[in-house]
C-alpha cells in the first residue's frame, strides 16, 4: 500500500500531461516514407457524405493534414492553408483536413469558426490515423496526383512551417 502511495502523485502527472500530448512536435517517426504509395482511404465528410480519398480528391498534389481542434498551431495552420486553398484550389492546390478521434459537431463548430472551406473528413476512431502513422497532431503529407507520398511533416503549424511547404510544392 505504501509503494501505491508514493507512485500516487507520478500517476497523477502523468493523467493531468497526457491531454497535453495532442499536440507537440515529438513522437516516433513515421514510416510512412516519401516514394511509397499513399494507403486508401474512406471517411466520412461534416456533411456525412463518405468520401473516397483517391477516388474522389483533386488532381493535383494534396496536402493531408490529420489534426485536432485541440491543437493550438493547427488552428493558425488551418487559416494559412484556407487562404491558399481559396486562390489556388483550381490550379493544381488540393486540401484534405482529416480530423482526429473528435465528434461531427465538435469539428464543425471549429471549422466554421475558422471559415474552412476545404474538405474536412472525421476519422472519429483513429484508424486512418493509425494506416498512417500518425501518433501526434498535426502531421501533414503531400502527396501527388498518383498517390505517392512526397515528403510528411510533423510539429508545429506555424504560418512560416506551412507557407515553406505550400513554397516548396506548390509555389
Amino acid at each position: 500500500m505504501a509503494g501505491l502511495l508514493r507512485l500516487l502523485p507520478f500517476l497523477l502527472l502523468l493523467g493531468i500531461s497526457l491531454p497535453f500530448a495532442a499536440c507537440n512536435s515529438g513522437g516516433p517517426d513515421i514510416h510512412l516514407d516519401s516514394g511509397t504509395l499513399a494507403p486508401s482511404f474512406s471517411l466520412p465528410d461534416l456533411s456525412g457524405k463518405t468520401i473516397n480519398f483517391k477516388k474522389d480528391m483533386g488532381r493535383g498534389k494534396t496536402y493531408l493534414l490529420f489534426w485536432s481542434s485541440s491543437c493550438v498551431s493547427c488552428k493558425e495552420g488551418m487559416m494559412v492553408l484556407e487562404e491558399v486553398y481559396k486562390k489556388s484550389r483550381g490550379a493544381g492546390f488540393s486540401v484534405v483536413a482529416v480530423n482526429v478521434y473528435q465528434d461531427r459537431d465538435t469539428v464543425s463548430a471549429f471549422a466554421e469558426e475558422l471559415g474552412l472551406s476545404y474538405p474536412i473528413l472525421l476519422d472519429t476512431k483513429g484508424d486512418v490515423a493509425t494506416t498512417y502513422e500518425v501518433f501526434a497532431i498535426p502531421v501533414a503529407y503531400v502527396i501527388d496526383p498518383a498517390g505517392i507520398v512526397l515528403d510528411k511533416f510533423m510539429g508545429e503549424m506555424t504560418k512560416e512551417n506551412v507557407e515553406a511547404i505550400i513554397k516548396k510544392y506548390w509555389l
